[in-house]
């Protein structure tokens, strides 16, 4: 067996296959009528909005993400939760998902 990263040749389909992977597992805990992204017009945005109490950005790697990109949403939204999702804490993500 091979790991995934060894199967793609640029991080860019990676990531694609990655943000995949996590909207399946909400799909799989959440109806679509739930499942909610977020943009301005300006182009910033956060990859899913869950159920309009829990935000979630998915990137790759950790390296990728940079928390001051999205102090426009915390400033928008205080009381939603802002989580990163990456390859270091998907197992994470997962077993919180199963327990629900």
């Amino acid at each position: 067996m091979r790991m995934i990263s060894q199967l793609l040749p640029h991080e860019t389909t990676g990531a694609t296959c990655f943000e995949n992977y996590v909207c399946r597992l909400f799909l799989d805990h959440y109806s679509l009528d739930d499942i909610k992204f977020w943009r301005t017009q300006k182009g910033q945005e956060v990859a899913f909005v869950i159920a309009e109490k829990n935000a979630y950005e998915i990137k790759y790697s950790l390296s990728g993400y940079d928390a001051s990109k999205y102090q426009y949403f915390k400033e928008k939204y205080p009381g939603m939760s802002l989580t990163p999702v990456h390859k270091e804490n998907i197992i994470e993500l997962s077993i919180s998902m199963s327990c629900k």
